[in-house]
């Protein structure tokens, strides 16, 4: 029997048909559920229009993590012949009731009459494998650098955290953390922090004058 401490912030793994897996996956999310499946992004050119168009395809076709709190619910789903639907269906443009389509057919993996369950860190390479494959998002401004200079990054490893700039393009940011520990962050993912910016500044100058 598998405890809860065994499975807290693991993820279980479910199979479904590789040609909607990621169909799948943005029901399931939509419905609430925490799941996931490394994404490949690529920009490919259409020949007749002579235009591009970023189309995203699975790293791992048929295969979709998800967090282990929602296995009871997502075992009793797939034992369904039909995949009943949470969310609600609404009203189109002209009035109309929208229909809601039952998730793609899934079952919830099993290996040796048990359930296996992966840790979150050990995705971490699929994770750095799916930022490789994901064209970078080019930052509509730079940042200058000095004490004076403060960013707080919004998303990625580092989300939530403060630092100082060093160096910055369109591209990449180098951000030092309590001059102990600098880091090249995605400029898309930085904000200007000015606020911190004057405390850490004064937190400076009442060192000095101690």
């Amino acid at each position: 029997m598998t405890t809860k401490h065994a499975t807290e912030g693991a993820w279980c793994i479910l199979r479904t048909s590789g040609r909607t897996t990621l169909r799948l996956a943005e029901s399931l999310a939509e419905d609430g559920f925490e799941v996931w499946t490394p994404i490949e992004t690529r920009s490919v050119r259409i020949p007749k229009a002579n235009v591009k168009r970023t189309v995203h395809l699975p790293i791992m076709p048929s295969y979709i993590f998800a967090r282990a709190a929602h296995l009871i619910d997502l075992l009793q789903m797939a034992a369904l012949d039909v995949k009943p639907r949470r969310k609600k269906p609404g009203t189109d443009a002209e009035g109309e009731r929208e229909t809601v389509p039952a998730h793609a057919s899934f079952s919830v993996m099993h290996s040796h009459d048990g359930i296996p369950f992966v840790a979150d860190a050990h995705l971490q390479r699929l994770r750095t494998l799916e930022a490789k494959l994901t064209p970078m998002k080019k930052a509509e401004r730079t940042f200058g650098t000095g004490l004076d200079v403060n960013v707080k990054i919004e998303g990625g490893s580092f989300a939530g955290m403060k630092g100082v700039v060093r160096k910055s393009d369109n591209a990449y940011t180098l951000v030092c953390f309590d001059e102990r520990m600098t880091v090249k962050i995605p400029t898309c993912l930085l904000e200007q922090d000015q606020l911190w910016g004057e405390v850490s500044q004064l937190g400076d100058a009442v060192r000095k004058a101690a």
